[in-house]
């Protein structure tokens, strides 16, 4: 079936809109949308379904406040799954020698070396100005951007090390890159 003067004039307009301007591109059209037509498709699907680019709809606004709650979730479970090593505290009997000094109180510490573990991330990112707004976050005059500084779990290096983590991971599978990190007291 040929093509009329307004079916001509709407494919072209769909193929610039389109990007295509070639010669070749529009012999090939008018044939494919003929053929389409002869088998009795409407001429108006045709052309939106071939030759109309979709309009792209508006990337969702992150929920941060999800995103918050399932690193934290994440983070705690594996701090609580951590087992620290524990350690014995006590005298040396001299400076070159592993052995304690029975003579001086030995101390138990059931959860491990103390120390603090914190995650980082960017802060000119939307992710970053959110957790700063909502006071979750802090900027970070050594490495720069915002950081979380993991309280809980006493001074147990261990447990805070297993929630930065997987605090850390959560935020990366939601395209926010954190890293975490720590150091012994």
């Amino acid at each position: 079936m040929k093509l009329t003067k307004d079916q001509n004039k709407a494919l072209a307009a769909a193929m610039r809109a389109n990007g295509d301007t070639r010669l070749i591109g529009w012999a090939e059209a008018k044939a494919a949308v003929s053929a389409a037509l002869d088998l009795g498709a409407p001429f108006n699907e045709i052309v939106a379904r071939e030759y109309v680019t979709p309009v792209s709809q508006p990337k969702a606004k992150p929920d941060h406040a999800l995103v918050w709650a399932k690193a934290h979730d994440a983070g705690h479970d594996a701090a609580e799954a951590c087992k620290p090593r524990a350690m014995i505290v006590g005298t040396a009997k001299s400076l070159f020698d592993d052995s304690f000094d029975t003579s001086k109180p030995v101390y138990h510490e059931p959860e491990g070396v103390c120390g603090f573990a914190w995650v980082n991330w960017k802060g000119n990112t939307s992710w970053g100005r959110w957790t700063a707004s909502e006071n979750l976050s802090r900027k970070d005059g050594y490495y720069g951007g915002q950081t979380y500084w993991i309280h809980d779990y006493g001074q147990s290096m261990e447990r805070k090390q297993a929630y930065a983590h997987a605090f850390a991971a959560v935020l990366n599978e939601h395209g926010i890159k954190a890293t975490p990190m720590s150091r012994m007291d």
